[in-house]
């Protein structure tokens, strides 16, 4: 699937609310102030409710613009963003939106010099959280991150992993709907960097939505859908297990006995395959070869069997599977990026 289909406010959706969509972006835009080139290109996405939704980019691909057009800090120029519904563009509806929304961005925005309780304490005030609530859901959030032994400690003392995980408390302390993490992972530890995820996915499991950029594949693995945009435009979106089946290559390596004709005529019949994309054959000593093939797309193997014939000992046969960062180079290209 290399586009997704963008939900128009039919009639149907707005008499049934568990089908709007978490979240719509219907053909966005917006440019680069200083230069005037697209940040964001006619993009479209759709978010089901309760499910991680990954979105995936080279830098300078307009992820974090993105996040900014959602969250209300830059308008687009072009196009149609609803939250739960709700049309961002409409000004009556921003108050419910930013309080159905809990944000956390690249850049640290938590006060050093004050505490963890006391950041918290001040982000419940900006929200309007009753003052005769505040106590139990800064402790409950502070739990869920484990940060509640270190409520009295100011947050300049944090590592940046316990920063990170502070950060995701004040975000869910308003109790949002849809969680928004641009790159929550970048800076961290690798045990902050699970720890994350196990939110993330207790979260989901507790019937909220999270959008979450990251430039980490291995971490869109545990996404359910993902998006992967390059120059401000929607490349493809799909879960990770069917862009791996799209857009990627498995390596299949086979280790036999045979002589060197025999190799090459398994290599040209295995070349004619549908989905073969390379073959080729490398003589071992003491009479073996090793025939290495990539082929693109899922499905069985039988074809790729049928190439040796019954005199040929197969002495091992390994296929790797295709992994999400060659899915991401090969649609985004392996040149680097600004």
């Amino acid at each position: 699937m290399t586009d997704v289909a963008v939900a128009r406010a039919p009639a149907r959706i707005w008499a049934l609310p568990r089908e709007i969509p978490a979240l719509v972006l219907d053909r966005v835009s917006v440019a680069y102030q200083h230069s005037g080139r697209p940040a964001v290109d006619d993009l479209s996405l759709e978010v089901d409710r309760a499910q991680v939704y990954g979105i995936v980019g080279p830098n300078g691909a307009g992820k974090t613009t993105t996040i900014s057009m959602i969250t209300g800090q830059l308008a687009p120029a072009a196009g149609t963003i609803l939250v739960l519904g709700r049309d961002r563009a409409v000004g009556r509806e921003r108050n419910a939106i930013r309080r159905s929304i809990g944000v956390v961005q690249q850049k640290n925005g938590l006060y050093g010099e004050l505490t963890a309780l006391n950041n918290l304490q001040f982000h419940a005030a900006l929200y309007g959280i009753p003052r005769r609530q505040q106590a139990e859901r800064i402790m409950k959030v502070l739990e869920l991150v484990s940060l509640a032994d270190r409520a009295g400690d100011r947050v300049k003392t944090f590592s940046g992993g316990m920063q990170r995980r502070l950060e995701i408390a004040r975000a869910l302390l308003h109790d949002p709907d849809l969680l928004i993490l641009d790159e929550p992972t970048t800076g961290v530890d690798p045990h902050s960097k699970a720890a994350i995820w196990t939110y993330v996915q207790a979260l989901k499991n507790q019937g909220k939505t999270i959008v979450v950029t990251t430039n980490v594949l291995a971490e869109a693995d545990d996404c359910d859908q993902v998006a992967i945009i390059n120059a401000g435009r929607l490349m493809v979106v799909d879960t990770p297990a069917e862009l791996r089946r799209q857009h990627g290559e498995i390596r299949i390596t086979v280790r036999m006995r045979a002589t060197p004709f025999t190799a090459e005529t398994v290599a040209v019949r295995m070349r004619r395959l549908a989905g073969i994309t390379s073959v080729s054959v490398n003589s071992q000593p003491g009479g073996w070869c090793e025939l290495e093939a990539t082929r693109r797309g899922g499905g069985r193997l039988d074809g790729v069997f049928a190439c040796f014939p019954p005199d040929v000992h197969v002495d091992d046969l390994t296929v790797a599977e295709a992994n999400l960062e060659q899915v991401f180079l090969s649609l985004t290209g392996p040149g680097l990026r600004d």
